[in-house]
């Protein structure tokens, strides 16, 4: 069963149930999924750091399978940076290995008491205080919290403590989930982490998909636009984007 847990942290209360599958039929998950939580959740008067604006994690339909760029996870909020519509989104481990937790949205509100992070299990979701984490950097706080038990990380620094607009969600090491300011958003509910653990389980796929995976990653490895990409990066676009006034 596909899950959505809502996290009310000024509540300290936690909410699991089934992911409606009218709104996968819709929006299928990632982008189109968070955006259209944030809209039936969050009202116009609502400013980006008030306890009820939403941050909202979410997978994409691939998520968790060997599918080539199917590992991003998205956040979705109001924007500190521009007080309108805000989304973010990162590559990396984290998303695959909340996606094996069984969750394909964390609706996070309210703002918690002290310094938490939360844990995310294939049985629960469970808010953890952690004054002891904050003012610490996000390498830092994926050490901390991967020592003992591994999985995978999603974290603030001091940037998002201090409610810089600009700030990131940082996972694996670097891996930067950043447009609109997410990471303050996270800071202003007093959230330092995510931790992941799915417990090594990963999603079944068939043979037939799992050929066509490695077909596909072959014509992307081929591909003269994603050699671009994996050469010159996405500041490639910076000339383009520039000229349009984007």
């Amino acid at each position: 069963m596909a899950k959505t847990a809502t996290i009310n942290l000024s509540k300290s209360s936690i909410e699991i149930r089934e992911t409606q599958p009218e709104l996968l039929r819709k929006w299928l998950g990632g982008r189109g999924l968070g955006a259209a939580l944030l809209y039936s959740l969050v009202p116009p008067e609502v400013g980006p750091f008030d306890p009820e604006n939403c941050l909202i994690f979410t997978n994409g339909t691939l998520s968790g399978t060997p599918w080539p760029t199917a590992s991003r996870y998205h956040v979705t909020f109001k924007s500190p940076a521009t007080g309108a519509y805000g989304y973010a989104n990162a590559g990396g481990h984290f998303g695959p290995e909340l996606r094996n937790t069984g969750f394909d949205a964390l609706i996070v509100t309210g703002k918690a008491p002290q310094p938490c992070i939360l844990e995310v299990t294939d049985e629960q979701v469970e808010i953890v205080p952690a004054p002891h984490l904050w003012g610490k950097t996000t390498s830092e706080v994926e050490e901390i919290l991967t020592r003992e038990n591994g999985g995978r990380v999603a974290a603030i620094g001091p940037a998002g403590e201090n409610l810089a607009r600009i700030a990131g969600i940082i996972n694996d090491g670097g891996r930067a989930a950043a447009r609109s300011g997410p990471g303050a958003v996270m800071g202003s509910k007093n959230l330092k982490a995510v931790h992941a653990l799915a417990g090594g389980k990963r999603a079944s796929t068939s043979k037939p998909f799992r050929q066509l995976v490695k077909v596909t990653a072959r014509l992307l490895a081929e591909d003269l636009n994603t050699l671009g990409l994996r050469q010159e990066t996405t500041l490639s676009l910076m000339q383009i984007k520039n000229a349009s006034g984007d």
